[in-house]
């Protein structure tokens, strides 16, 4: 490069090869406009010269040449031992709009995470991401009370218990629905309860089993009774004439109903999941509940209709809404609850001699919602709707288990 001999005494403003003299600070500047070229210099060598490309030495030729410098990073095997930093910083310091898949050390919780679009969060590298999970589980129902021959009405059974977190709908007891699960990879529990047996000639009706899934137990329906106290359970047992009904469990169902005597002589109604059995000889079971979670409007949790005495004739107390059995009316015998449904079986209907027979309680079912990527496998004993495939509804898939007791892994 040849040497630029700069005139002696400049005054401020004179110009010469591109650069312009400053007085104020006495040098000599270059011009804005113009460029500094460096094709000339001894130990650079300048080919073709694209946009982007930096100087890099060769040591080959004991040059610098124009190259591009680009270091490709990915899927390029390593034998660096060292290390790989990543961008450090505080909980408070995270992206505020980050992307599926972005890493980052954090200086908080000490350990490296990365962002979650399906769970909107950032997870700890060893932490196992959580499953949002809405159920239901609804227990088996109460059977219906047995046979008199004494002029006395008898009780329906009590639905069971009914248990929910399905956004914007109701648990038990009209309650609002119980929060999601958020489950870690792993196994859990699974029993659909059965329903009880209704009762045999002067017997009670037996309660339902309960229904299980993980933490979430559902309490089965209470027993109609024949004489006395009717059962507890995730709903009560109707009441047999002077005597008293069971109760419903708080989150899950109704009291079972109150009897009348003379001249009704008809039983109290086994309670529902959305109100408590027919009270005072009008022996309806109490309604159930209305669920969509299967993509469905399907009702569940229905008590058992009471039974009434009459020395002749025939007829039905309701069952309620959502799979509760009808009672029977002097030879009319009382119908078994919905299975499937948690329903109370309705009462044997009631004359001088035992000719009608008790309802049983319908079975319960495990209902539940996770994300669709999210594969269940189910153990031996559980039967599953849809041969454990499930149903897909938009980004999810509902499991819907109907009978059995067993395990389903996440």
């Amino acid at each position: 490069m040849t040497a630029l001999n700069f005139p002696a005494n400049p005054s401020n403003g004179d110009v010469y090869e591109n650069y312009q003299y400053d007085g104020t600070d006495g040098v000599w500047k270059r011009l804005p406009s113009s460029s500094l070229g460096i094709n000339g210099l001894a130990d650079v060598t300048i080919t073709t010269p694209a946009d982007g490309e930096s100087l890099v030495y060769d040591n080959a030729t004991g040059e610098w040449i124009n190259a591009d410098a680009t270091v490709e990073v990915y899927g390029v095997d390593t034998a660096e031992t060292s290390y790989f930093s990543l961008p450090k910083g505080t909980d408070a310091q995270r992206p505020v709009s980050p992307s599926n898949g972005d890493i980052r050390f954090n200086t908080d919780s000490g350990s490296p995470e990365w962002y979650s679009d399906s769970f909107g969060s950032w997870l700890n590298f060893s932490q196992s991401p959580l499953i949002s999970v809405e159920y239901l589980v609804v227990a088996g129902g109460g059977g219906g009370s047995g046979n008199t021959v004494n002029g006395n009405g008898r009780g329906g059974g009590g639905a069971g218990g009914y248990r929910s977190s399905v956004f914007g709908e109701l648990s038990g007891q009209n309650q609002t629905a119980e929060d999601t699960l958020e489950l870690p990879s792993g196994t859990y529990t699974i029993e659909v309860g059965a329903g009880g047996n209704g009762g045999a000639n002067a017997t009670s009706g037996s309660n339902g089993s309960d229904s299980v899934f993980g933490t979430v137990s559902s309490t089965g329906g209470g027993g109609g009774a024949f004489g006395g106290s009717a059962a507890s359970g995730g709903s009560g047992g109707g009441a047999p004439t002077a005597g008293t009904p069971g109760s419903g469990t708080l989150g899950q169902g109704f009291d079972g109903g109150t009897s009348l005597s003379d001249p009704t002589y008809r039983g109290g109604g086994g309670g529902g999941a959305s109100e408590a059995g027919g009270t005072n000889g009008q022996g309806q079971g109490g309604d159930g509940i209305t669920s969509s979670i299967t993509g469905s409007s399907v009702t569940r949790g229905g008590g058992g209709g009471a039974a009434q005495y009459v020395s002749a004739g025939s007829g039905t107390v309701a069952g309620g809404a959502g799979g509760g059995g009808n009672g029977g009316v002097g030879t009319t015998s009382g119908t078994s609850g919905i299975n499937n449904t948690g329903g109370g079986g309705g009462g044997a209907g009631a004359t001088n001699t035992f000719v009608a027979s008790s309802g049983n309680g319908g079975s319960g079912i495990v209902v539940f919602k996770i994300p669709s990527w999210v594969t269940p496998t189910f153990s031996v004993g559980l039967t599953e709707a849809n041969s454990g495939n499930g149903q897909t509804i938009g980004d999810y898939k509902v499991y819907t288990v109907t009978a059995g007791t067993g395990t389903v892994t996440f």
